[in-house]
């Protein structure tokens, strides 16, 4: 069941509905069933699998917590992080094992959202084990976070003691209409990225990839549509499921912010998968920045390139997926040697700051559109004759469009620049204007509200399909 399906809309106020009339004391149990039910939808071995998880992450966060012995503590803390990571790394090695002579796979046995979950799992462990988390004694609070369902396809990865914050607080999880104004605007722009955007350039996409006789313009427009199709997928993914969680009075942590008006490799990253890279930073980088201090400069380059490897493996165990890591590892490198530089020019040149300031955040996009060459390769050879295809500059650029349905590109091309407009934050300024000023007015808020939605539905691609990002 997908969040954009009809009979999730009917559950779900079903679930508002049974939320409501709900005691305070009741609310986590129904919540939580209603989790687990959404999660049943999709698969009932993945289900166990991840009560599985949930049972690994509750007693390991007791054992922690309860006990005074820090060796003992720390066995606790490894045992349990290690079954969450022998899991993960399990079913990451299944999606890439070719199905056997007779097609027998493993790979109905991946769970949903498995990246997420697991990594909100050893979170909450870890904190506990830093002590800046109470282990939970209520092992319905602890499913809860774990599978909490608006976060449970693509996140965002929220904090544990955010979450169990927003718990304690009076009336939580009960809607109201003051977590319903929070939570229409961001469901409303999310299915806007997700069904009227990333949905209308997919096809255009598609439409380049399958062409017989590829131009380097066509290649090129299929690696821009293809990074302007994932941000608009993925972002409205996370409005999505930040309104959801807001519905509930749960707000999660943002995932991007202007992604693409970053000046540099590094500050992209502060922008994209915002919840991902904090993440991996507070539980990976860091710690292994202090185990490596002593190669001084040399070990802050190993740490980013590690950090970023994975970061590329997180999302599967692919060549291109380590390669994507690793090229943009080498970005990350590369810029701890020339910032400085380019921050002294800037310093001594005012004519140069300009300059750099406009030419900064071009760079940086064509950088990760190049990035995502590999991100969205199904294998190494398709990326690399892509490439080959782009920078061979040839073929006539008309002929890319000749070849094309016109409804499909004219709308492809008309939702990529929506996307980049939103990408860049040029039209988010414009979006949260209007939602500050309808908020004064609750006839002009419903009014605005029933027109957006009314836009969505009538300009919703017909072909839609399952999110992006989901099958992470």
């Amino acid at each position: 069941m997908s969040y954009l399906q009809s009979s999730f809309f009917s559950a779900l106020i079903v679930l508002l509905l049974v939320t409501c009339i709900s005691t305070q004391r009741a609310r986590p149990y129904v919540v939580l069933a209603g989790s687990l039910l959404f999660y049943a939808t999709w698969s009932i071995p993945c289900l166990f699998i991840m009560l599985a998880a949930i049972a690994v992450t509750y007693v390991g966060g007791r054992w922690i917590g309860t006990s005074s012995d820090p060796q003992r503590r720390k066995y606790a803390l490894l045992g349990s992080i290690g079954l969450l990571l022998v899991s993960l790394i399990f079913f990451k090695t299944v999606e890439v094992i070719p199905a056997g002579a007779d097609g027998f796979t493993l790979r109905w046995l991946i769970p949903i959202g498995v990246s997420y979950y697991t990594f909100k799992a050893i979170s909450y462990l870890l904190e506990v084990h830093w002590e800046n988390v109470k282990p939970q004694d209520d092992i319905v609070k602890v499913a809860l976070y774990v599978s909490f369902f608006p976060q449970m396809l693509s996140g965002p990865i929220q904090r544990p003691d955010d979450f169990f914050a927003q718990l304690e607080q009076k009336g939580s999880l009960k809607p109201s209409a003051e977590t319903l104004t929070r939570a229409i605007p961001l469901l409303l722009l999310g299915a806007f990225e997700k069904a009227v955007l990333a949905d209308r350039i997919g096809p255009f996409v598609s439409a380049l990839d399958n062409q017989a006789g590829p131009t380097s313009f066509s290649a090129l427009l299929a690696d821009y549509g293809y990074t302007l199709q994932l941000f608009a997928d993925f972002s409205g993914l996370t409005h999505i499921a930040l309104g959801l969680g807001a519905l509930f009075g749960v707000m999660g942590p943002p995932n991007f912010n202007a992604p693409f008006s970053a000046s540099s490799i590094p500050d992209f990253w502060r922008r994209w998968h915002m919840s991902l890279t904090t993440w991996l930073g507070d539980y990976l980088f860091l710690p292994l920045r202090m185990a490596l201090r002593g190669l001084g400069a040399r070990g802050l380059q190993l740490s980013l390139l590690i950090n970023m490897i994975l970061i590329g493996l997180w999302h599967g165990f692919r060549p291109t997926y380590f390669v994507f890591g690793v090229y943009h590892g080498l970005l990350l490198v590369a810029s701890t040697i020339i910032a400085p530089k380019i921050d002294a020019v800037n310093k001594r040149n005012p004519t140069f700051k300009s300059a750099h300031r406009i030419i900064a955040p071009i760079v940086t996009f064509h950088l990760v559109v190049l990035g995502q060459v590999f991100f969205r390769a199904p294998d190494l050879g398709f990326a690399w004759n892509n490439l080959r295809t782009v920078f061979s500059f040839h073929g006539p650029v008309l002929q890319t469009f000749a070849l094309i349905d016109p409804a499909i590109w004219k709308t492809g091309i008309a939702a990529a620049l929506i996307s980049l407009g939103l990408g860049t934050g040029v039209l988010n300024k414009l979006f949260n204007g209007l939602t500050s000023s309808i908020a004064k007015s609750e006839a002009i808020r419903w009014t605005v509200f029933g027109v957006l939605a009314l836009v969505v539905v009538l300009a919703a691609s017909p072909t839609g399909g399952q999110f992006m990002y989901a099958k992470f």
